[in-house]
Formats: C-alpha cells, sequence, structure tokens
C-alpha cells in the first residue's frame, strides 16, 4: 500500500509538468487502445466454424451415411465418399458420380459433367454399399469366428452367388459357359467396437463368371 502511495505521489507530481502531461495522455491512450484491439482480436477468434460432415457417424452400418471408404483391389487404391445421398468414386484425382453401374465424371464443386477418361473396371466394386453388404451377410453362412485379445472380432462368410446377384446389378453378362448355380463369393469382416471397420471380399468366383481368367480377386474395404 505505502508502494502504491509513492507511486500516486510521482505521477502527480508528473502531471503538474506540463510537457510530460502531454506525454501520459498519449500514453494512457495506447494502452486503451491496446486492450480495445486485444478484446477485438479475442472476439475475432472466438467465432466458431459451422461443423463439417461427421464422417462415420452412422447409427449403423447397414445404413451408413456420409461415410469415407478406400477399396484396394491388386495394389491400387481408390477412394469412394458418400455425401448428401450421393456417391463418388475418385480415380487419379478425378471425381466420378457413381450411380447404378455407370460412373460419370464430374466437376465435384460445381457438379458439372466434364471430360475424361472413363475407367473400365472389370468388377464395378462399388456397388458392394454397406447397405448390400449388410443384407448379403443376413443370409450369409458363417464359416468361422475369430476374437482377439483387443476385443476386435474377425468374421468369415459364405454367400451364395444368387444373394449376390439379387443383390448386385452389375449390368455385365454372364460368360455363356458359366453358372451362378452352386457358386459363391466370401466375405470376411473386421469389428470393432461392435461396428464393422473393414472386410474383405473374395469375389474370385463372381470376376470369373465374366472374364475368362483364373485369377483371383479380392476387394479389401476400410471405413
Amino acid at each position: 500500500m505505502e508502494k502504491f502511495k509513492q507511486v500516486l505521489e510521482v505521477l502527480k507530481q508528473l502531471w503538474a509538468v506540463k510537457s510530460l502531461r502531454a506525454i501520459m495522455i498519449i500514453f494512457a491512450y495506447m494502452i486503451f487502445f491496446s486492450f480495445v484491439i486485444a478484446g477485438i482480436r479475442v472476439n475475432y477468434n472466438y467465432n466458431p466454424k459451422t461443423p463439417e460432415l461427421d464422417i462415420n457417424s452412422e447409427d449403423t452400418f447397414e445404413n451408413k451415411k456420409n461415410y469415407e471408404a478406400m477399396f484396394k483391389i491388386n495394389n491400387e487404391q481408390y477412394k469412394f465418399i458418400n455425401k448428401n445421398e450421393k456417391d463418388y468414386l475418385i480415380v487419379n484425382d478425378t471425381y466420378y458420380r457413381a450411380e447404378l453401374n455407370v460412373l460419370t465424371p464430374i466437376n465435384v464443386e460445381t457438379g458439372e459433367i466434364i471430360f475424361a477418361e472413363i475407367p473400365n473396371f472389370e468388377v464395378k466394386f462399388w456397388l458392394f454399399t454397406p447397405s448390400v453388404i449388410s443384407n448379403l451377410l443376413k443370409k450369409a453362412t458363417l464359416e468361422y469366428k475369430t476374437e482377439f485379445t483387443n476385443k476386435d472380432i474377425k468374421k468369415g462368410y459364405i454367400v451364395d452367388m444368387k444373394d449376390v446377384f439379387d443383390n448386385v446389378n452389375s449390368g455385365k453378362t454372364i460368360l455363356e459357359n458359366k453358372t451362378i448355380d452352386n457358386n459363391n463369393i466370401k466375405m470376411e469382416i473386421l469389428e470393432r467396437d461392435g461396428k464393422i471397420v473393414s472386410l474383405i471380399l473374395d469375389l474370385t468366383n463372381y470376376y470369373q463368371l465374366f472374364v475368362e481368367s483364373d485369377l483371383e480377386y479380392k476387394v479389401e474395404i476400410e471405413y
């Protein structure tokens, strides 16, 4: 308290000198405006942005909406986006609107169709959406189940080919010497905290219905 009185007494003495009084007034204004500017900046920085689309915020896998998925096929990766009830497949940095079995190159900002090469995939893998996969799982036969120490669960399923064709319309014609009877695909899913986080589709038999080949065709999907 004594020091405060001494400081106050010194300020009174300085204030009595006219030349110093002007400097003190300017200094006081500088301090005042510094606080004002600092307050404006804090106010500006506290302007929260509108929350962006919440990826993977679905209630169930079957009704999964507004999500991203990464497809991996033979070491090639393709990003798939579902946003506002529209599907997009990104190939070589080009966005394609995926409508059923048709890919249309677009400008993702304007939505306008652009000129770009249409990729020719022998299997339209993007048709295996969470909704389709959920329908297949309902009719699939559980082949094995493995529980890990971290509580992850891996399940393997066999799916009848007829059920695949009932849910996936690829628009492709089956080879004459092929049949879907007594045929199947395999699915392996990984569950974490009760949710499907990744899966592997062994579509070899499905692939060989359309293409004369002995090669395997597996699709890895991460959500």
